[in-house]
């Protein structure tokens, strides 16, 4: 049952495999419906890699984030701007 003003993500139109840096797996999924290009998704999931965004990461009290919330941000690809939503080992795109 889905409830609310939160209508489920679109189905992964591309999957980018990657591994972080201690090894774990983590992948990045388009859910824009815009097929968008695989070097860029895959140019997206390096800098996060390179950024740490996966996985558990240590905050301060003024950063408090209740554990396994997922983070937003937003980037552009081309000319259109698309949200990015990062869990624990996966990230995805979505329209904005």
């Amino acid at each position: 049952m889905s409830g609310g003003n939160n209508p489920q993500p679109p189905p992964p139109g591309l999957r980018v495999a990657g591994r972080t840096a201690r090894g774990r797996a983590c992948e990045l999924l388009d859910c824009s419906g815009d097929a968008l290009p695989r070097p860029e998704l895959e140019r997206l999931l390096a800098e996060l890699i390179a950024a740490n965004a996966f996985g558990f990461r240590a905050r301060g009290a003024a950063d408090a984030v209740p554990i396994g919330q997922p983070e937003y941000a937003h980037v552009q690809i081309g000319e259109r701007l698309y949200r990015l939503i990062v869990e624990r080992h996966s990230a995805r795109l979505e329209r904005f």
